[in-house]
């Protein structure tokens, strides 16, 4: 049966927190519980998220979002996007306070996440043995929940898992709940492993830790830039020959009218000359007729 705890938030920041700056100040042993700096050991009280998270719990409100989370029942969505928000903000207490009530839920599914999210906020305060309790009741409570978000769930649990038997010594639980989240996330072995090799009272004594790291990866290569888009050259405007007049029409000339040469009136003919009848002498009467 899963746990049942009276611890109040203020409760839980006083035994987890003081404790975790006891270790953080003995060395090795303080990656339990990391302090981010001298200003938190003043504030570690007031300063919300002093306590420093040791597991950096996925964004679980973007996931239900993208796996469909419009089919999940309200209460469940409720439940895992306030406790998520409060984890990321360093508020696990609240978020470990949130989980247990709502393991009195009618609905299995809202119980299970509960679970998980319970044993996560355990972490992230330090309550390893808290964490560590019980894993079989949360390998049942993993079946229950929507396939959609199944390995989600698994991937922050078995984070959480390496990181509390790491800081709890043991090695072997610490690199067996690494290869957990291995198979649900591959893309989270590196990170799980520096965080459990960050908690672990004794890196050495881890394999995963003795190893070494893996090369940097390669430097990404120089952005490609597109070949310069070179502007479509400018045409000049066309250039238009100049209007071709046709040749003017010049009118067929004029040709004046025939100039007809004026009649030519024959001379006048002229009536030949009337001679006159010769005149004969009168007859020669001789001298009276002699």
């Amino acid at each position: 049966m899963p746990r049942r705890s009276t611890r109040t938030s203020t409760e839980s920041h006083a035994r987890i927190t003081v404790p975790g700056v006891v270790r953080s100040a003995r060395g090795a042993a303080g990656h339990a519980v990391a302090v981010r700096s001298a200003a938190c050991l003043l504030l570690v009280f007031a300063v919300p998220g002093c306590n420093t998270t040791n597991v950096t719990v996925v964004p679980i409100d973007v996931i239900l979002v993208s796996n469909g989370g419009a089919n999940l029942p309200s209460e469940f969505t409720t439940l895992v996007v306030s406790c998520e928000q409060d984890l990321r903000q360093g508020r696990h207490a609240e978020c470990r306070d949130e989980a247990e009530r709502a393991q009195e839920s009618a609905d299995p599914q809202v119980r299970a996440a509960a679970l998980v999210l319970e044993r996560v906020a355990d972490t992230n305060l330090g309550d390893h043995e808290a964490s560590l309790a019980d894993p079989n009741d949360v390998e049942v409570a993993l079946d229950q929940l929507p396939d959609n978000v199944q390995n989600n769930f698994a991937e922050i649990y078995f984070r959480a898992q390496a990181v509390s038997a790491a800081a709890t010594g043991d090695e072997e639980a610490a690199a067996g709940a690494a290869r957990r989240v291995d198979a649900v996330s591959p893309e989270r072995s590196e990170l799980v492993r520096t965080e459990l090799c960050r908690a672990a009272a004794d890196p050495q004594g881890i394999d995963e830790c003795r190893r070494d790291p893996p090369p940097p990866p390669p430097p990404p290569p120089p952005p490609v830039e597109p070949p310069p888009v070179e502007p479509p050259p400018v045409e000049p405007p066309p250039v238009e020959p100049p209007p071709v007049e046709p040749p003017p029409v010049e009118p067929p000339p004029v040709e004046p009218p025939p100039v007809e040469p004026p009649p030519v009136e024959p001379p006048p003919v002229e009536p030949p000359p009337v001679e006159p009848p010769p005149v004969e002498p009168p007859p020669d009467q001789g001298d009276g007729g002699g």
